[in-house]
């Protein structure tokens, strides 16, 4: 009777797929099946987080980032940079806070952080030191980069030491 062992192959395919998802959560959608490879290696050829939701953990990383770490800013802001819609971001940045933040786009001249997820390979855009990333199995989906300090040539879109 093979009724059994494909009852057990099967619970073991859900079971794979379940596990993997909880592992991938709250990013469960970048699933792709093992048989095509996996979530891993289809990261390597295409989007992974291509809805950009990865930006309300970079938000709540940043403020806790900003809050452990304490840095100092000669500034009365501290400005934020990306190059995807500010309104990604926007929503999990508090409007009051002691050192307000300015989300902008496209403004590399003017940033003390970069913050993007890896659509479209936009976390490559601008250089910086690398403060927070966000992955899961491995797979990057997003990073803040610090920028204060960096000279007007770094500061360049695509410049890589």
């Amino acid at each position: 009777n093979l009724f059994l062992p494909t009852m057990a192959a099967l619970a073991c395919a859900i079971l794979l797929t379940v596990l993997t998802r909880v592992r991938l959560h709250p990013y469960q959608y970048i699933y792709y099946n093992e048989l095509a490879g996996g979530t891993t290696k289809a990261s390597q050829s295409y989007e992974t987080d291509y809805w950009c939701t990865v930006y309300k953990e970079l938000g709540e990383s940043f403020l806790e980032y900003l809050r452990s770490e304490k840095p100092a800013f000669s500034k009365p802001e501290v400005v934020v940079n990306m190059e995807h819609a500010t309104w990604l971001l926007a929503p999990f940045i508090p409007q009051n806070t002691s050192l307000p933040i300015r989300v902008v786009r496209s403004s590399p001249e003017e940033d003390d952080y970069y913050i993007s997820s890896t659509s479209w390979g936009a976390d490559r855009f601008y250089s910086g030191r690398t403060v927070v990333g966000v992955q899961r199995l491995g797979i990057p989906l997003g990073a803040i980069k610090e920028r204060r300090g960096l000279s007007s040539e770094e500061r360049t879109l695509g410049y890589s030491n």
